[in-house]
């Protein structure tokens, strides 16, 4: 008994040295891109989210909630073919001491400035082209309104990137904190105007067309788009009309090949919608219903990808900065370890207690609950897909990045066309896991022979093993409690257990950093 407490004293003392002199190091190191900028996306996020309860109960057709995803979706890609890599040029070129800034700044914005006029024009001129050639003829309105929001969007990025690389972190939280609030406010004030004054509805509906509440839904989004880049104007304003050619041709070298590693990334992202509208069985508003209930439940992986996506914001330019840095491959092993344990806890938790959360969105939506926790394991592939990436982005080998993500693409698509006929919307689920998965194992087995790190896969991959058990077990458990109070009860031990089970795996590695330091 007193040797079992001296160890568990030990233990403790292990921890506490252990976050002490690592996990708070690493923070405080990291405090200036993922806290500032990470905290900044979860609540920018967040705030956004309320559009997700708000649309899927005004939208009781969901086949309207899948018309808005499907053309978002289109202007996902549309937004990389208009950035077309110089967001991530412009962190790689302005990291270089033989580059000013300023310089690198007024070249990428530029030459942005000028394509977005010319891509804008373009599909103006064939925007009835378009909306047929996409299957929706007769809604070139809403193509045009997106192309502009695109371009607003685009001329923004660049600003966006130039304020994270002068760590001018509260102008950059503020203009995104005032995107998201005079969208989500618009939203609801326009569209709870027009439902509760019917005339107004009939009104404008000859300038909104037959879907008014769609419209106003891109409306808003445009409005708020404009507003971000009147915000950044000091700084998307800055061009120059003698750009350095040298630097100019340099990023688009490096740039340009991040197209098709964007688009494949895309593809991932939201051409799950537009393969479904094709490969699913069913008449046209079926599908479109489909495809509203799938996007419904997926902003229930929305805990997931705030974790992903703060760290990506953060990530990106701590990785440059810390490049030089002769422990940075140790640094870079250590973060994949806490952020994968991090996310699979946040998997755990969201997927044992995902009835509770599902009355975040519509009652129409909930019937695509099943495909949540598929998506939860794709968003944590991706957030290890973003840091296997970080070699060929430090190397400036690009190319592999386009290669692993056509291929990722491929996997994707193909496996939710084979899948879409037999399983339905699940398919898309699947399919964005298993594309995430092998862009993940590309990335990892490439950079352990370019640019190896010594990252604990094997540690990683256990805690996963074990997430997925206790996971199922609760799944079982939920199927045969019917006691709602039980189900949280035990929930909540599965979720605590997962948290002792870190706790013993890692307290060797504790205790040996007290060992260490005396």
């Amino acid at each position: 008994m007193v040797n079992s407490t001296i160890q568990l004293l030990e233990c403790y003392k292990g921890f506490t040295s252990f976050v002490k002199t690592n996990v708070l190091n690493l923070i405080k190191r990291l405090a200036g891109q993922t806290l500032v900028y990470g905290v900044s996306t979860i609540l920018v996020r967040l705030i956004n989210y309320a559009l997700a309860p708000f649309h899927t109960r005004i939208f009781e057709d969901t086949s309207d909630f899948g018309l808005i995803t499907i053309f978002y979706s289109y202007a996902a890609f549309l937004n990389i073919l208009f950035m077309y890599g110089m967001e991530t040029a412009f962190f790689r070129f302005s990291t270089h001491e033989q580059n000013s800034k300023e310089d690198v700044l007024k070249t990428s914005q530029g030459l942005l400035i000028i394509t977005t006029l010319l891509f804008t024009s373009l599909i103006w001129i064939f925007s009835d082209a378009i909306s047929a050639f996409i299957g929706y003829p007769g809604y070139s309105t809403w193509v045009k309104i997106l192309s502009l929001i695109i371009s607003f969007d685009t001329l923004s990025n660049i600003p966006f990137a130039y304020l994270r690389l002068q760590n001018q972190a509260f102008k950059y939280v503020g203009v995104k904190l005032m995107n998201v609030l005079v969208n989500v406010g618009l939203n609801f004030v326009l569209i709870i105007l027009l439902v509760n004054h019917t005339e107004y509805l009939s009104q404008w509906s000859v300038y909104l067309g037959s879907k008014p509440l769609i419209s106003v839904v891109f409306i808003c989004n445009l409005i708020a788009s404009i507003v971000t880049f009147l915000c950044l104007l000091p700084h998307s304003l800055r061009i120059s009309f003698r750009p350095d050619m040298n630097l100019l041709i340099s990023m688009l070298k490096y740039g340009t090949p991040l197209i098709i590693v964007g688009l494949a990334g895309m593809v991932n992202e939201v051409f799950d919608r537009l393969l479904l509208k094709k490969f699913l069985p069913g008449s046209p508003q079926f599908v479109d219903a489909q495809i509203g209930i799938y996007s419904g439940c997926y902003k229930l992986g929305i805990f997931m990808n705030i974790a992903v996506q703060a760290f990506r914001m953060g990530a990106e330019p701590f990785f440059f900065k810390e490049s030089k840095n002769v422990e940075s491959k140790k640094l870079y092993a250590d973060v994949m370890l806490y952020f994968s344990i991090f996310t699979l806890f946040i998997f755990l938790l969201v997927a044992l207690f995902l009835q509770p959360i599902s009355y975040i969105i519509g009652p129409n939506y909930r019937s695509g609950l099943y495909i949540v926790p598929w998506l939860l394991m794709a968003y944590f592939f991706l957030g290890l897909s973003y840091q296997f990436s970080t070699w060929y982005k430090l190397s400036g080998k690009t190319l592999f990045a386009t290669v692993f993500s056509i291929i990722a693409a491929v996997v994707t698509i193909v496996s939710t066309i084979v899948l879409a006929k037999s399983i339905g919307i699940l398919a898309g689920a699947i399919g964005t896991l298993l594309g995430y998965i092998t862009m993940t194992m590309l990335g990892y087995i490439a950079g352990q022979r370019y640019y190896p790190i010594p990252y604990p896969v094997a540690k990683v991959g256990l805690y996963m093993i074990i997430v997925l058990m206790l996971y199922f077990v609760g799944y079982w458990l939920q199927s045969e409690i019917d006691s709602f109070i039980l189900q949280i009860i035990f929930n909540l031990l599965i979720v605590f257990s997962f948290v002792v089970v870190v706790a013993f795996l890692e307290k060797n590695r504790w205790i040996h950093r007290v060992s260490k330091r005396k």
